[in-house]
């Protein structure tokens, strides 16, 4: 459901000319569909936990939506400062998802390679 919003939600912050009340609801609804995919993403891992080669590989994933959701929340308040930089930590978010091999093993601090 949170997906089928973000049409009206651009085209919000589009038509206000990236205003700060605009960017806080884009803002909002990306955290509300971070934290669905998060979720739905926990329930996959969970009906998967004996497949231990997909559970290493996931790990780095989780960590990941995490982030994500962590800075989909900080960009609300920040909207209302700078709506700019807001849709600046947006992006950031898109190129982590989209460039392969970002989040990556290698990445990590050593406290999450040694879960493995």
């Amino acid at each position: 459901m949170c997906l089928s919003l973000i049409p009206f939600a651009t085209a919000y912050v589009g038509a206000t000319h990236i205003s700060p009340l605009a960017t806080m609801v884009y803002a909002a609804l990306q955290f509300a569909c971070g934290l669905a995919f998060t979720l739905t993403h926990s329930t996959i891992v969970t009906q998967r936990r004996d497949d231990a080669e997909f559970m290493a590989a996931t790990r780095v994933r989780r960590l990941q939506n995490y982030a994500a959701i962590a800075v989909y929340g900080v960009s609300i308040l920040v909207a209302a400062v700078s709506p700019v930089s807001a849709l600046a930590l947006f992006v950031t978010i898109a190129v982590a998802y989209v460039v392969p091999g970002l989040f990556n093993e290698a990445t990590l601090p050593r406290s999450a390679r040694s879960e493995r």
